[in-house]
């Protein structure tokens, strides 16, 4: 219900906004300066798309389906507060290995659903992940799974296929950065998930078979302590890593009333010199873009109501022939810095504007669409109306009736099918006649 809720309400946005971002990718930018072979920065407030370098490659997700698994949660839970009780048959689903990430919980400890999905995203924990799955699955994690690939689908992931809850390595489990931008962008549409993707941390309190524990999340920018992978403007995020997924993360940042999130995969970790420790290269591309977006882009007006883009013939106009077509609203986006109003070009999308129209033609009329253009590269479209009202000229739109009738094709036929009706009437009278005159002669 909340999934079709948020889906009526974009379409609707959609509907009523003249205003379309595109995209303005700056990938040449910060090219030298990444180490990751995946990576995104997206725009949260209009979505435009800063980086997507390899945004379509299919990688393992790593600790990105533990995402899918609380927003799915949360999609088919009425109370948070609800207790599950862990049992041996989910726990031992998990399987597990030396290094494991886990919230230890045991057979017959039971927990809120709400604390399980904490333990699931901050902690990243495989045991907490599963016993959701099994609770909410009906006693089967692989029915839950469906339901994930169902929710996935819906928010048009094409290119997302998984096969666990927990995100541990499968064969044939996959996605791709630009359909976790959609099921990120989606998850924190929801209050509840967006709670826990901010956290930093989270106290569970005692259970029945455990003491009081504390989690903290994963996503080492949010730390202080951390060194260089902090940084001060991370509100949130996921963090993870598997021998085939490598380094992943999703975080996001707000800064000066701008906020994104930035993905990336397929990281590493390593030296970036002989004698240097091993760093999670993963984490510092996050922070490149972070900090290269709010050094670089700022939301600017690029069109304005009053620029005239292109004009349109007006028929049986009264007092013009002509109508201009400006910006049906005024257009913003995100375009660098130092960037002028002038060095955007707009131009009329071929095809969407009619070469005459006739009147009345009314000030603000859609009569057509652009596209917003800068350094070569569309960021956005916008609809054209008409800038001014040309009334209707009785007497000009009758004689138009008129040229319009003659001139036409079906027209021309007609005449010219009673025109030879005429010749061929005149032939067969003269032939009569002088058929009649040598018979009387």
């Amino acid at each position: 219900m909340k999934r079709t809720a948020a889906f009526l309400i974009a379409v609707l946005l959609l509907a009523l906004t003249a205003v379309m971002p595109v995209c303005a990718q700056y990938n040449s930018e910060i090219k030298g300066d990444m180490y990751s072979p995946v990576y995104m920065l997206v725009s949260l407030d209009d979505s435009t798309v800063i980086f997507n370098k390899g945004e379509n490659k299919k990688c393992p997700p790593a600790t990105f389906v533990k995402i899918v698994t609380a927003i799915t949660v949360l999609e088919n839970c009425k109370d948070l507060d609800m207790m599950i009780t862990a049992n041996d048959e989910a726990l031992n689903i998990v399987g597990y290995e030396y290094g494991m990430v886990t919230s230890e919980l045991t057979a017959g400890e039971s927990m809120s659903v709400r604390n399980l999905l904490y333990c699931c995203m901050l902690q990243s924990a495989n045991d907490a992940s599963n016993v959701l799955a099994w609770h909410f699955g009906s006693g089967k994690v692989s029915n839950f799974v469906k339901k994930m690939n169902d929710l996935v689908k819906s928010l048009g992931c094409e290119n997302t296929v998984l096969k666990n809850a927990t995100g541990l390595d499968a064969d044939g489990q996959y996605t791709t950065a630009a359909d976790m931008v959609k099921i990120i962008s989606y998850g924190l549409s929801l209050p509840v998930f967006k709670e826990i993707f901010n956290a930093s941390s989270i106290d569970i309190p005692k259970t029945n078979k455990h003491s009081e524990r504390t989690y903290y999340t994963g996503n080492s920018m949010v730390f202080s302590t951390n060194g260089e992978y902090y940084y001060e403007y991370v509100t949130g995020g996921k963090a993870g890593a598997t021998d085939k997924a490598g380094r992943v993360i999703a975080a996001t940042a707000t800064k000066d009333g701008y906020t994104y999130l930035a993905i990336v995969m397929k990281g590493e970790r390593k030296a970036l010199t002989s004698a240097g420790e091993e760093k999670n290269l993963a984490v510092l591309d996050a922070q490149t873009m972070f900090r290269w977006a709010y050094a670089n882009i700022r939301l600017k007006t690029v069109a304005k109501p009053s620029q005239i883009i292109t004009v349109v013939n007006v028929k049986s106009g009264k007092d013009a022939d002509h109508v201009g077509l400006v910006p049906a609203d005024e257009v913003t986006a995100l375009v660098p810095a130092n960037a002028d109003y002038s060095s955007v070009l707009i131009e009329p999308i071929e095809g969407s504007v009619k070469d005459n129209v006739t009147a009345p033609v009314y000030k603000g009329d859609v009569l057509g669409q652009a596209k917003i253009i800068y350094s070569g590269k569309e960021i956005a479209r916008v609809d054209l109306a008409a800038a001014e009202t040309v009334k209707r000229s009785g007497a000009r739109f009758v004689g138009n009736i008129f040229v319009s009738v003659f001139s036409s094709s079906v027209f021309k036929a007609v005449a010219g099918i009673v025109v030879i009706l005429v010749a061929v009437f005149i032939v067969i009278t003269l032939a009569g006649y002088y058929k009649e005159r040598k018979q009387k002669g």
